[in-house]
């Protein structure tokens, strides 16, 4: 499947997404940047990092725009956005506390499909909500 096609709902997309996630190794992860190359070319990266990876990089989509700000792009507005994840990912959040980034990133990937933990869209309709019930009062 394409990271950017042949997907039936944001569900089904997600899905795909953590079962590359699951394929990357544990050792090529890591905390507080994004990626970073060695000098013997070997590449680690953040959840970010792997996700502009597993897009395609800066492979041009059907639109114009690069594959991997599409894949970015979707993830932040449908399920989860950098402040989220960065957290998690860098052990900072003690509701995942796995020894290993990766899987850390799983556990709250797999909790945002079950909704478990609120997405980026639950969270924007709830301030929104919020928002207006205090212009209605104020």
């Amino acid at each position: 499947m394409s990271a950017l096609t042949d997907f039936a709902d944001d569900e089904t997309r997600l899905d795909w997404l953590i079962a590359e996630i699951e394929k990357t190794p544990v050792d090529s992860w890591q905390t507080e940047v994004v990626r970073r190359v060695a000098e013997d070319g070997s590449e680690t990266n953040c959840f970010f990092g792997h996700l502009y990876n597993i897009a395609g990089g800066d492979d041009l989509a059907p639109n114009g725009r690069t594959k991997d700000a599409e894949l970015w792009d979707w993830f932040e507005d449908r399920w989860a956005t950098t402040y989220m994840v960065y957290p998690v990912n860098d052990g900072e959040f003690p509701m995942y506390s796995q020894a290993h980034a990766r899987d850390r990133i799983v556990a709250f990937l797999r909790d945002l499909r079950n909704g478990k933990v609120p997405s980026t869209r639950v969270l924007m309709e709830r301030q929104w909500a919020d928002f207006q019930a205090a212009e209605l009062i104020g």
